[in-house]
């Protein structure tokens, strides 16, 4: 698309942002769950986040919206306002309030339901998820865990992401780190400052 975009997030087959006239524009496959075909149509959005066939928005007033696939209640985002982050999993959504509290729904298999019972932003989603705690900025991960991807180590991040088998940070002197599956090197990060 030719807009001027403010934030950007992508899924498997589509993409999804937010304008900078706080409109949600998506594109790639439409598919059958109306991933793409049932992009609100109105202004007002602040954030977005794609996952899987499905995508969530926050309104500018924190509320959540959600389109595509109906499968295991994920269109059934939680109710309220104050939301400000949200990130899509395989087969669900996690969204986190101006304070930090995290809720998820959806497919919530392998621990993802029962949440991190701490505060966090820099909400990151895969099989698993990650965030990092404001006060120390240390990574907290929960969820599937098949190769030790929900074991970050103790560093202080400014930024976390959460792969299929794996998670990666980077720390606050500028230096990558990850954990996890390291099969294919996914784990083995560049030396440097970034």
């Amino acid at each position: 698309p030719s807009d001027t975009f403010v934030s950007v997030d992508a899924s498997t087959l589509h993409s999804c942002g937010i304008t900078d006239t706080d409109e949600v524009k998506c594109w790639g496959v439409a598919g059958e769950q109306g991933q793409v075909d049932h992009t609100p149509t109105s202004t007002g959005w602040a954030v977005i986040g794609a996952a899987g066939s499905n995508n969530c928005a926050i309104d500018t007033a924190g509320g959540l919206a959600f389109w595509g696939n109906d499968d295991d209640n994920r269109s059934i985002p939680p109710g309220g306002t104050g939301y400000v982050e949200v990130a899509g999993g395989v087969s669900f959504l996690c969204a986190n309030d101006s304070v930090g509290t995290v809720t998820c729904w959806g497919e919530l298999a392998h621990g993802v339901r029962d949440g991190p019972g701490v505060l966090l932003d820099g909400l990151s989603a895969g099989n698993h998820m990650c965030g990092i705690r404001p006060g120390d900025r240390t990574a907290v991960c929960w969820g599937y865990d098949n190769a030790g991807q929900t074991a970050p180590p103790s560093d202080a991040f400014d930024v976390v992401t959460a792969g299929q088998h794996h998670s990666c940070g980077l720390r606050t002197d500028g230096t990558l780190t990850c954990w996890g599956s390291n099969h294919v090197g996914e784990s083995s990060p560049p030396s440097g400052a970034f």
